[in-house]
């Protein structure tokens, strides 16, 4: 659907978050004095196979669209290569003052989650729009399009398919902000994020920091996320943390961690990593899924120091692997690039110069590069990721790039680990295995006629049934047999 449709729909309210919904604009002046509040909407009728947006809810990070029915992710991009075969971003969030704003788009069930990278929204306003069109937001059946169009009553539409849906609201964030950084770990690698201290590189685990910790004396914070593709094992005290602080962690229930911290005395001002989560990715995750980590409560000094919590992505790929095939290649640096300097959008399809759809396969078309592509940690792209990306295709060091694990290949006959390896010495199967009482050619075999020990071997001497068994006393042919005819002594 073409963007100029939107000014054919100049009736258009806006939305603020701390407004009340469906009222115009007030003035700057006491904007942020008002409550949330709430007014009678009329009822309004769904057609069926029309797609709308039945609600949009703003966070600390972006926001959250929700639909009537899923939509399709076969076609949804934010990111784009040079020959634009993706068309343009389905989704944008932009800010009065601080302009187009980068991130993620995760989609679960029938809603849609955008989420900033880097921290949370700076105060500003903000004007989403989703974006109508056969390559862009349309239901899963892939021939309903959005009907977008919103008036400040939910859900979005005019009764006509087609529309772009636009919304605009208000961030406000507390000036303490409480994160956990985006990142990219594959399968069976640990989540493990470096930060520098004194200028050298620190396993931190997965940090979860605050911007000021300044009068900080304890926290109280749930995490939420998806334990298909991330698995909290442990939670420790962090790099910054008071050697005495304690932390103890509740995890039975996977998916939700909820942790809580103090320190016997007040932080000092500045950044700090508080706490850290030993966490590493399932060997089952799906390459290339992402999902949100999210803070769904927290409190510092209960309660009585105000915080915003940030969300965060994981992206359950090897870092710097941007072609999207498990492993580091020159491909992966020449695609970083790319991105670097401005051919590319992002990893969004492979190869990047293609025109014909047909030619290509998807990438990351709804993930900042930057998470993917970020290996020196410097929040952005440039040659120096390329280079440590090259370096490593070559095996020389790069502290930034951890090691791909070492796949258990159940078809590998090398792997020791290996069951049904032929060469393995202790596979119950393999034929040569001294310790196999199955194995034929096993001399500790009961059924191996070879067996010295043999009680049944007809070979064996000291075997009762063994006529050639000189102490045999049953033997026929025994001259010490006492029922032996030919017995002399009998």
């Amino acid at each position: 659907m073409p963007r100029n449709r939107r000014s054919e729909k100049k009736r258009k309210r806006r939305t603020f978050l701390g407004l009340g919904i469906g009222q115009p604009r007030q003035p700057s002046g006491d904007r942020h004095r008002r409550t949330l509040g709430w007014e009678r909407l009329e009822d309004r009728v769904l057609l069926a196979g029309d797609l709308h947006v039945t609600a949009l809810t703003p966070t600390p990070s972006g926001f959250v669209a929700e639909f009537n029915q899923p939509i399709d992710t076969s076609v949804l991009n934010l990111y784009d290569s040079a020959g634009g075969i993706l068309g343009e971003a389905d989704l944008s969030l932009v800010g009065d003052s601080t302009g187009p704003v980068s991130g993620s788009a995760l989609v679960e069930g029938n809603q849609l989650r955008f989420v900033a990278s880097g921290s949370v929204l700076p105060e500003d306003t903000y004007t989403v729009l989703l974006r109508s069109a056969e390559d862009g937001i349309r239901a899963l059946d892939g021939h309903s399009l959005l009907d977008g169009e919103f008036t400040g009553t939910f859900p979005s539409g005019d009764g006509q398919p087609g529309g772009d849906f636009e919304f605009t609201f208000v961030a406000a964030p507390e000036p303490v902000v409480v994160s956990i950084p985006d990142t990219a770990r594959g399968p069976q690698q640990p989540v493990n994020v470096p930060v520098a201290r004194d200028g050298q590189p620190v396993d931190e685990g997965l940090p979860i920091a605050i911007n000021n910790a300044a009068g900080v004396t304890s926290m109280l914070i749930h995490v939420q996320y998806d334990p298909n593709l991330l698995t909290i094992e442990d939670v420790v005290r962090g790099v910054d943390s008071p050697a005495d602080s304690p932390v103890v962690a509740n995890l039975e229930t996977p998916g939700h961690a909820i942790i809580s911290w103090f320190s016997i005395d007040p932080l000092e001002e500045g950044p700090a990593s508080l706490i850290s989560l030993r966490a590493s990715v399932p060997e089952d995750a799906p390459y290339g899924e992402a999902h949100a980590l999210r803070i769904t409560q927290l409190e510092l000094n209960a309660g009585d120091l105000a915080a915003t919590a940030d969300e965060s992505v994981h992206v359950v790929a090897f870092p710097g692997d941007t072609t999207r095939n498990e492993r580091y290649d020159v491909e992966d640096a020449r695609l970083i690039a790319r991105v670097g300097v401005g051919l590319d959008t992002g990893f969004a399809v492979y190869p990047p110069h293609a025109t014909d759809p047909a030619e290509v396969r998807m990438l990351y078309p709804t993930i900042d590069p930057v998470i993917l592509g970020d290996v020196t940690g410097d929040g952005t792209l440039s040659a120096l990721d390329a280079s440590d990306v090259l370096r490593n295709v070559v095996e020389l060091s790069t502290p930034g790039i951890p090691e791909l694990p070492e796949a258990g290949d159940p078809d590998d006959p090398t792997d020791p680990d290996d069951p049904t390896d032929p060469d393995d010495p202790t596979d119950p199967d393999d034929p040569t295995d001294p310790d196999d009482p199955t194995d034929p050619d096993d001399p500790a075999d009961p059924d191996d006629p070879a067996d010295p020990d043999d009680p049944t071997d007809p070979d064996d001497p000291a075997d009762p049934d063994d006529p050639t068994d000189p102490d045999d006393p049953t033997d026929p042919d025994d001259p010490a047999d006492p029922d032996d005819p030919a017995d002399p002594d009998d």
